[in-house]
């Protein structure tokens, strides 16, 4: 377990490597969803009015789309992120 100060560090290193990486770090540890949905997540599933992002995730042989929301606290991190993105049919994780 880190103390908070080590966890300070480790978050300040992340920010200065790879600020995008910190980003995406926030956003999915607060979504609740697996690594392999975050991967299939288009630009066009993302609706940052209504704050949600919608899945596709595979129950038993059947591919589902599920609506999860986007937190208050990982809202910030979302827009952020999303800011560059132009084109609609482009992933979000690529």
């Amino acid at each position: 377990m880190l103390t908070s100060e080590q966890r300070q560090k480790v978050k300040e290193k992340i920010i200065s490597k790879n600020y995008r990486y910190w980003l995406f770090i926030n956003m999915f540890f607060h979504s609740g969803a697996r690594i392999t949905e975050f991967c299939r997540l288009k630009i066009s599933d993302v609706n940052l009015e209504r704050q949600t992002a919608t899945f596709l995730i595979k129950k038993r042989k059947q591919w589902v789309r599920v609506a999860k929301p986007i937190k208050n606290i990982a809202l910030p991190f979302w827009e952020q992120y999303l800011r560059d993105f132009a084109d609609p049919n482009h992933y979000v994780i690529s």
